[in-house]
């Protein structure tokens, strides 16, 4: 959830609260298993009030997790996080001046892979008359075995009008690696493919 603070107010006094600038946090244990981040107290009663922020580590319920998530710097603006295990957690950020608590959202992954889709052609193709053209798709960066039937395509609206194809290599309809397009008339059309 996202959660917004609204503040009401007749005689133009302001709501002191708990600010970050980065309030959603991914860990890739993969790589390193530490993060910072900052926060800070908008609208302050006092000056000296670096020293009075407490964090503790919760789930999406509130209840307090140990172990997981190691949080050093209690009592400052800057806070170091050391992940030891994969999950979703909360560095709830408190101060005796806010009324509200602020959540830091903690994604913690390991071997986490950027896969992507790579055609045999770039990302615009030009058919001159009744030639046609053939895309074949790779998928890069995936460790696992790639399906050719779970690559499905879509085709912008009227595309039809433009252009006839056939897709191979797919065990549904509009689905595999390869696809021949051939041109019909003048105009264009856009294709996307997902897996």
């Amino acid at each position: 959830g996202y959660s917004v603070l609204i503040n009401c107010s007749s005689d133009g006094s302001t709501l002191t609260y708990i600010t970050t600038d980065e309030n959603i946090i991914t860990i890739n244990k993969s790589e390193e298993n530490t993060a910072e981040f900052a926060v800070d107290l908008m609208n302050p009663l006092v000056t000296n009030y670096e020293s009075g922020f407490t964090y503790a580590v919760v789930d999406e319920l509130g209840n307090e997790v140990n172990g997981a998530l190691i949080i050093s710097g209690a009592g400052s603006l800057n806070v170091s996080l050391t992940a030891y295990e994969v999950g979703n957690y909360y560095v709830r950020c408190s101060h005796p001046s806010a009324i509200y608590y602020l959540d830091v959202l903690v994604r913690v992954i390991e071997n986490a892979e950027t896969a992507y889709i790579e055609p045999s052609s770039g990302s615009q193709i030009t058919i001159h008359g009744n030639e046609s053209q053939n895309i074949t798709l790779s998928l890069m960066n995936y460790s696992k075995d790639v399906d050719t039937s779970l690559f499905s395509w879509s085709f912008s609206e009227n595309a039809d009008k433009y252009i006839s194809y056939e897709i191979y290599n797919g065990t549904e309809p509009n689905t595999g690696d390869n696809i021949l397009i051939k041109g019909i008339k003048t105009g264009s059309c856009k294709i996307t493919v997902s897996y």
